[in-house]
């Protein structure tokens, strides 16, 4: 019997199998096998098959029902190997990876001090309310891209650790020494984040010294005893209700080694830094100086632009606020547009290289004739051109409105149309 069921199998796999059917199978099951799936699974196909694909069955009625229960059952396996692949997960080293320690004795590892279940406390101010469910998994991750065709592109797919609590944690909350700094320029929300960060520190995990770092990276390190700040509820309690940023900011003063130094004399564990791509390239360089020298200590960085040219998250804070206030400006520009005969209403906004605060507030707006912005090219003269569409707009309604990004000029599809040269 067991001869003649090799036969049957090799039918259906080797050079000899008949017809468009037999192909497909074939190639089906040599994809199974390709894709490592052995013992049982592997044995119960090839039962499959040879049951149900002998020289009798394929000419028979049934051969299309045993077909489709055979590709339902290979599509499940498929898909369970391609989900048994280990996910790649971009994830920054831990502090253990790196620092010295006793194997015999490794550090302590702390139970968070939100795991509880007094939620009247969370609610009044307080840890101990969350329960054991709601922390977040070690290893859970989000998927960088939303877009996938197949489920082996969303099995290899680049991903990222889920941010949320952790039910242990690896520092003491009653030793902890925190510091916080903002950097770069200023956008909306800048006082929120500071205020939140504080108070989360302060009545979920009970840590008591928090330091505000004034006027960016160089006040770590250049008159230390004005530019540390002391920070506690009382002092960021309403803070959000003020624009710019309560600490000072800065562009530049990065120097990585008294940066380093100053938070070791300290005994600062963990920095909280808020900045641009400039800033986090200073994280990134701590981070690997830390680790370098050995030290414990966590960099945290919370990205922030007003132009909203991160790709990996859907809007950054203070974005929203900038479009509301551009969509104010367009309409003033808009009511001297149409308060003249063949009025034109021009207005710069920012967005050095991406135009999303252009193209946003003239959505919100709704009376925005042309937007300009450097990710979509364009021509200045020509029929398609915008002069002539400008000119054609304004002879059929009167007025235009036209909204160009700060860094619009580079979607120009002919370089020597640069604005400057224009003007000339």
């Amino acid at each position: 019997m067991m001869k003649k069921t090799r036969s049957r199998v090799s039918l259906i796999q080797g050079p000899q199998a008949k017809g468009s059917l037999g192909k497909k199978v074939a190639s089906r099951h040599n994809l199974v096998e390709l894709g490592g799936l052995q013992g049982q699974k592997r044995g119960t196909l090839r039962k499959n098959l040879s049951r149900n694909f002998d020289e009798k069955s394929l000419q028979s009625s049934s051969l299309s029902k045993s077909y489709k229960t055979l590709q339902r059952r290979e599509s499940k396996i498929a898909k369970d190997f391609f989900m048994m692949a280990k996910p790649i997960i971009d994830q920054p080293k831990h502090l253990l990876d790196f620092i010295d320690f006793d194997f015999e004795n490794p550090p302590a590892i702390y139970e968070s001090p939100l795991l509880g279940d007094n939620f009247q406390k969370g609610i009044l101010g307080g840890s101990k309310f969350i329960p054991v469910d709601s922390f977040m998994p070690d290893d859970a991750f989000v998927i960088a891209s939303k877009e996938h065709r197949t489920i082996k592109d969303i099995a290899t797919s680049l991903k990222f650790l889920k941010g949320g609590p952790r039910k242990e944690i690896f520092f003491n909350p009653d030793e902890v020494k925190v510091a916080i700094v903002t950097c770069g320029g200023l956008c909306p929300g800048l006082n929120v984040v500071i205020r939140e960060i504080v108070m989360s520190l302060w009545f979920n995990y009970e840590v008591r010294d928090i330091y505000g770092i004034k006027w960016g990276y160089k006040g770590f390190y250049t008159d230390v005893e004005k530019n540390w700040l002391p920070l506690k509820p009382a002092v960021v309690s309403d803070i959000h209700k003020d624009g710019g940023t309560f600490l000072g900011s800065s562009r530049g003063g990065f120097d990585g080694d008294k940066i380093i130094n100053v938070l070791l004399e300290k005994g600062i564990s963990q920095v909280y830094v808020v900045g641009g791509d400039g800033t986090h390239r200073g994280i990134n360089q701590l981070s690997k100086m830390a680790e370098e020298r050995g030290v414990s200590i966590a960099f945290a960085g919370i990205p922030k632009t007003i132009d909203n040219d991160i790709p990996l998250i859907d809007s950054s804070f203070g974005f929203a606020t900038s479009c509301e206030v551009a969509a104010e400006m367009i309409q003033s520009a808009y009511i001297e547009a149409t308060g003249v005969i063949n009025g034109i209403g021009l207005i710069k906004l920012m967005g050095r290289h991406s135009g999303y605060i252009a193209m946003q507030a003239s959505l919100a707006h709704g009376g925005v004739d042309f937007c300009l912005i450097p990710e979509n090219p364009y021509e200045l003269n020509g029929p398609n051109g915008l002069y002539q569409q400008i000119y054609e707009r304004v002879r059929e309604q009167g007025h235009a409105v036209v909204v160009v990004a700060e860094g619009a000029e580079d979607g120009l599809i002919n370089p020597e149309e640069k604005f400057t040269k224009a003007a000339q």
